[in-house]
């Protein structure tokens, strides 16, 4: 008697073939994916604020200056960019139409017409040491540079 005993419910195979193993995998990869995608926050509108610089707004002195602000989300999907804000120079204000919950790096930029950043690139997207946390529509997010 040489007959190969299997526990209930378990078939005499030894393994998946590549192809159901490539099925399985792409399969999880995308139920992860999918349940990613899915728990990302919501977004929200109209988020505003007031870049300010020694306790006063900073606004464009010269012809041709352009104050740019830039959140850059801390976890990013893929399909993510950097979100700019719409600003106004002469009152340093900004403000973003939508923009999803979670906490952002704030870049801010303040351009000449020779596009050099009069705050030397010390707040750019990837120095930036302010950080801002967008929770609610009509949120006010104040910017206060050093």
């Amino acid at each position: 008697m040489n007959e190969r005993l299997n526990p209930p419910g378990v078939s005499g195979k030894k393994s998946l073939s590549p192809i159901q193993v490539v099925v399985v995998l792409s399969a999880a990869a995308g139920i992860a994916a999918l349940t990613y995608w899915l728990a990302m926050p919501g977004s929200v509108k109209n988020i505003t604020g007031t870049v300010t610089r020694s306790g006063k707004p900073l606004v464009a002195t010269g012809e041709g200056e352009r104050l740019h602000v830039i959140f850059v989300p801390e976890v990013r999907r893929a399909d993510e960019l950097p979100i700019r804000a719409e600003c106004d120079a002469a009152s340093g204000t900004f403000r973003i139409g939508e923009i999803r919950r979670g906490k952002y790096r704030l870049a801010v930029h303040l351009f000449d017409e020779r596009h050099m950043d009069a705050l030397g690139n010390k707040f750019d997207p990837g120095n930036s040491p302010i950080r801002g946390d967008v929770a609610s529509s009509n949120q006010v997010i104040d910017i206060h540079l050093p």
